[in-house]
């Protein structure tokens, strides 16, 4: 489907029911709002018994698109879904979740309204397109709603389901909420994108709630409940939940989403100490541990940030950059050690992956040294015979690309 306005995606793990009454229900039910709405399914069991079945689905709905993902686990998938939208806007919903009627037209309509505020500053008490939105959970009854979570811990989770009486009224104004269940959101792809979606550090079941909302707050944007955005939620599973769900994936997530966003983890700690009867060290050791990957992490993106992968085309932009100066074509190169992983990816269908310092003689008429990687820019030189780095530092960098 082409330039859709919202993509409404959702993630499944062998859930083909689920996923096949909402699709249709959203086809359905909200037939005025198909032509500008993309359908995204993101199957994060592809090889289950339920694969087959959703991909065959998807192929049927003409603005459907089936993506498969059986290596992250868990709802943190649902970054995905935004990642992958090909709208401007995203709404992520579970794979059992309903709208009533008429509820997609309106998003849209709303999305519409705020579109020639897009490159405006934020205006306290009126939403901005850059801003994170949710809307009141309604229950099997069809009468009981949920606008918001309040920050507490209870049964193993940050946030207890609570109402706030404007959302009571379908046509009442949006309000900002501290945070909301995970079973329904949306933003726009951009700002899902600057605030940095989910973080891949997560696994199993276990942390949603909050640590989004307060990746948003952080980049100076806010949270909202849209009264009319109401969902219901198929909470019952009388076949059991499918994927992994325990209590130390749920700890290491708050753990990485604490850690990430500033945010104390002793209240955490606490409530699993009394909630499993555990002791704080028991506790502490995951905390700890997912805490140092999350500062490797953070290390590792500032290292990339301060030098990038040296790409084919980055190659190719600083020697042209050179032979402009120069006036000639450079005799020999010296690259990072670091780079050459991303060096051997330069080859295509028709030439030969630069897997050896020759090959890229071959390829770019340059004798090419190894050295350490101190500088992150490739050195170019016209000299006749450069010095060329000893063997062994080859060696070393040829093994860290497991070649």
């Amino acid at each position: 489907m082409q330039n859709p306005i919202l993509t409404v995606g959702m993630p499944t793990y062998d859930d083909y029911d689920g996923v096949f009454f909402t699709i249709q229900s959203l086809r359905m039910h909200h037939a005025e709002a198909m032509s500008r709405v993309e359908l995204l399914v993101i199957d994060n069991n592809p090889n289950g018994k339920h694969g087959r079945l959703l991909k065959a689905l998807l192929e049927q709905v003409p603005n459907g698109r089936y993506i498969a993902e059986g290596d992250w686990r868990g709802p943190w998938v649902k970054d995905l879904v935004v990642r992958e939208a090909a709208g401007k806007y995203a709404m992520c919903l579970d794979c059992h979740v309903l709208l009533p009627t008429g509820t997609l037209q309106r998003l849209l309509d709303f999305y519409e309204s705020l579109d020639d505020n897009w490159d405006e500053p934020p205006t306290n008490g009126v939403p901005h397109p850059r801003d994170f939105f949710q809307g009141p959970l309604l229950y099997d009854s069809l009468q009981k709603i949920s606008t918001h979570f309040e920050p507490v811990w209870r049964g193993e989770m940050w946030g207890i389901w609570a109402d706030d009486a404007r959302g009571c009224d379908l046509q009442a104004p949006p309000f900002e909420i501290p945070m909301q269940g995970m079973g329904l959101f949306t933003c726009s792809k951009q700002s899902w994108v600057e605030v940095g979606g989910f973080n891949r550090l997560m696994r199993g079941f276990g942390g949603e709630e909050g640590y989004i909302h307060a990746k948003f707050r952080q980049a100076n944007k806010r949270c909202w409940c849209l009264p009319f955005l109401r969902w219901m939620h198929r909470f019952n599973r009388p076949h059991g939940v499918p994927f992994e769900l325990t209590w130390q994936n749920k700890v290491w997530n708050y753990a990485v989403g604490l850690r990430e966003t500033g945010l104390t983890v002793e209240p955490m700690v606490a409530h699993f100490m009394q909630a499993k009867g555990l002791k704080r060290e028991t506790i502490m050791d995951i905390v700890h541990a997912a805490q140092r990957a999350v500062d490797e992490a953070a290390e590792a993106t500032e290292a990339t940030a301060r030098c990038p992968v040296l790409t084919k085309e980055r190659f190719l932009e600083y020697m042209f950059a050179w032979m402009k100066t120069f006036e000639t074509r450079p005799n020999y190169v010296a690259i990072s050690e670091e780079d050459f992983p991303s060096v051997r990816d330069w080859g295509s269908k028709d030439r030969p992956k630069p897997d050896v310092p020759e090959s890229i003689s071959l390829l770019y008429g340059c004798k090419v040294s190894w050295r350490s990687s101190d500088n992150c820019e490739p050195v170019f030189d016209h000299v006749e015979e450069p010095v060329l780095a000893k063997e062994p530092a080859f060696d070393q960098a040829r093994d860290s690309s497991n070649v």
